[in-house]
């Protein structure tokens, strides 16, 4: 199992002011913690801001630092889906949904896989957790949770 002391801070590729921790946490170089919070209500993640670049993932700002850019079509995710813990052993990518333009590079469910998603999400079980299980993001879980019609029999291919 990887093994991160929590006090090992390294430097963030394309944030030369910000350090990463291994507590999961972001660092301005003189040692003070960079303030972390939810853009809108209920979002999925917690972000930080820089004049520079916007707003920014915590985990993905995380998971460079120690593991190296994330390469494009890929999102981090959390493995135990709480998103306040952006430990590096917390965090690993997935395949993400991509935009229209690149459905050939999706990875397609079949209808059995389509029903047991239906099925894990009418139980409860976290969008994430479902998603890591299939090899898809979250975001394509959420999308099959709101719009998908294939539970009422429609006959449409969803891309995922």
């Amino acid at each position: 199992m990887l093994s991160i002391p929590q006090n090992a801070r390294l430097p963030i590729p394309g944030h030369p002011e910000w350090l990463a921790s291994g507590d999961g946490h972001i660092y301005r170089t003189n040692g003070e913690r960079v303030p972390e919070y939810r853009k809108e209500l209920g979002e999925s993640r917690l972000r930080v801001s820089c004049q520079a670049h916007g707003y920014d993932s915590v985990a993905k700002l995380v998971w460079e630092a120690f593991f190296g850019i994330v390469p494009p079509g890929f999102a981090v995710v959390h493995q135990n889906d709480d998103i306040t813990y952006n430990r590096p052993t917390n965090l690993h990518i997935v395949r993400s949904a991509g935009s229209h333009s690149h459905r050939s590079h999706r990875k397609l469910l079949t209808a059995q896989q389509k029903i047991e998603v239906h099925r894990q999400l009418d139980a409860g079980m976290a969008k994430t957790r479902i998603a890591f299980s299939f090899g898809i993001s979250p975001r394509c879980v959420r999308y099959h949770a709101k719009s998908c019609r294939c539970h009422r029999g429609s006959s449409t291919t969803l891309l995922l």
